[in-house]
Order: C-alpha cells, then structure tokens, then sequence
C-alpha cells in the first residue's frame, strides 16, 4: 500500500488489484492497514495520490494506443475497478 500511495507505478497497481481479486484482503482492509502504518496521515489524502498516479498513467498510456484488444481490456477493468471500488468514498 505505501508503494502505490507513494510510487504509484504500473505494478503496484496490479499488485493491489490482484490480491483483492484473490480474496486475500478486501479493499477496506488495505486503507485500514495503510492508516496503521501510517498515524496522523489522512485516508483521503492518500487516495488522491493514488487517482494521481492513475491520472498518470491515462496520460502517459491512454488505452486507445495499447493494441491489444484484451490487454486493453484487461487495463481497461484495472482502471475502472479503482477509481469505482478501491478509491470509492
């Protein structure tokens, strides 16, 4: 979790996504651990960084430039499932 607040790259992303996916922990669970770890820091701060960073790799790799279609696809799902789910208010 402090890799995708703080770094944000590609891989954390899916690193995240893929354990949630797994059922290992539920995306609630991972902003109550990143809270524990880090005290006096706000949740929402922490998601801005995060949307941020998604921002980010919209601009630098839209998903109309990946060619292909179920790489886009599965990029595509990433995306939404974090701006709808895990940065859900």
């Amino acid at each position: 979790m402090n890799a995708l607040v703080n770094r944000g790259a590609p891989r954390d992303l899916l690193d995240i996504k893929r354990v949630c996916d797994e059922g290992l922990i539920a995306p609630g669970i991972c902003w109550d651990l990143w809270a524990r770890k880090n005290a006096g820091q706000h949740i929402g701060e922490a998601k801005e960084k995060v949307l941020r960073h998604l921002c980010g790799l919209d601009a630098r790799r839209p998903l109309q430039s990946i060619v292909d279609a179920d790489e886009r696809t599965a990029a595509q799902r990433t995306r939404e499932w974090f701006r709808q789910v895990f940065l859900a208010r």
